[in-house]
């Protein structure tokens, strides 16, 4: 059976896809892991992330001039031991954050509650990577969302992502 339409043919009406960008898909993964965590347990672990990215940037500041640690932390000059400090540092200040908070999230939530919480986890994890040169060196997105998520929209952001957190909980 023949689809075409006189010279052209049906094809040429319906848009080229696009393979999407490798970092849109990156971007995709984080929110939908977040959903599926947020449907699954509530949006205890997506609250404890958004607040443990704004204790590890607090913890890298004060990092330099820590008294034991800022001799060795200035001597460390390679990217990937860099960001294996980041890690640490990110999965204490994780551990620490969702202790605190653990309680007062629900056990599980709803749609928008889970919506709500990865929206606000995704958009923490994009502002703290754009705002660290170790991430940037080891992924740099494109211009798009190197865009989105420039310096000058960086508190509106965070301020948007905490508020998301904020809302998600009240929704429970």
């Amino acid at each position: 059976m023949d689809f075409s339409l006189g010279s052209t043919s049906l094809s040429s009406f319906v848009p080229t896809l696009a393979i999407p960008s490798l970092d849109i898909i990156i971007v995709a993964g984080i929110f939908i892991v977040f959903l599926f965590d947020a449907l699954r347990s509530g949006a205890a672990h997506a609250g404890a992330v958004t607040l443990s990215l704004a204790v590890l940037y607090m913890l890298l500041d004060a990092l330099p001039s820590s008294a034991l640690l800022a001799s060795y932390a200035a001597g460390i000059a390679s990217t990937y031991a860099q960001i294996g400090i980041l890690g640490v540092l990110f999965v204490l200040a994780f551990l620490l954050t969702n202790r605190i908070i653990d309680g007062g999230f629900a056990e599980s939530g709803g749609f928008l509650q889970a919506i709500l919480a990865a929206l606000g986890a995704t958009a923490a994890i994009l502002v703290l990577w754009h705002s660290l040169p170790q991430l940037m060196a080891l992924w740099d997105f494109n211009a798009l969302i190197n865009a989105i998520f420039a310096e000058g929209y960086r508190f509106w952001w965070i301020l948007a992502s905490l508020g998301l957190i904020a809302f998600a909980r009240a929704s429970a």
